[in-house]
C-alpha cells in the first residue's frame, strides 16, 4: 500500500479510538478538516492538532455512538480517497444516521494538510479533481 494511503488508514484508526495524541502527530500544522454538518450538529472547519482535538471533544458531546466504517482506501490524483459508511446515534435527541460516507485527502510530507467529508464517493471524486 502507498505510503499516503496508509497514512490516512492510520488517522481513521486513531479517530476510531479518539487518540487525540496520535491524531495531532498525524496532521500538518496547518491541517484544515472539513467534516459534515449534520441535523445533530452544524460544524464548521477545524485547523491544525488543535482543530482536531476540538473536534474529538464534539464528536463526543453530540454522538453517544460514533463509528466510521472504512471500505476502500485509494490513492488518486495525489490524493487518497475513502469509502465507507458511518453509523451514529445522537445524544440528544433519537437521530441515528447510517449512511455511506467519502473523505477525500491530501498528505504533504508525511502529515495529512487538508480532509474533507462528504456523502458520495462521486462528490469526493469531485473535490479531487477540482483540486
Amino acid at each position: 500500500m502507498e505510503k499516503d494511503a496508509a497514512l490516512v488508514e492510520r488517522l481513521l484508526d486513531a479517530f476510531g479510538r479518539r487518540d487525540a495524541d496520535a491524531l495531532a502527530g498525524m496532521v500538518a500544522d496547518d491541517f484544515l478538516f472539513e467534516p459534515l454538518s449534520t441535523e445533530a450538529a452544524e460544524r464548521h472547519a477545524y485547523r491544525g492538532s488543535e482543530g482536531m482535538r476540538s473536534y474529538l471533544d464534539d464528536v463526543a458531546e453530540t454522538w453517544r455512538q460514533f463509528d466510521v466504517r472504512v471500505g476502500a482506501v485509494q490513492e488518486v490524483d495525489g490524493h487518497v480517497l475513502v469509502t465507507g459508511r458511518i453509523y451514529a446515534r445522537a445524544r440528544q435527541s433519537s437521530l441515528v444516521a447510517d449512511d455511506p460516507v467519502a473523505f477525500a485527502w491530501k498528505v504533504v510530507d508525511g502529515r495529512a494538510r487538508w480532509g474533507k467529508v462528504f456523502l458520495s464517493e462521486g462528490a469526493a471524486r469531485q473535490a479531487i479533481d477540482a483540486a
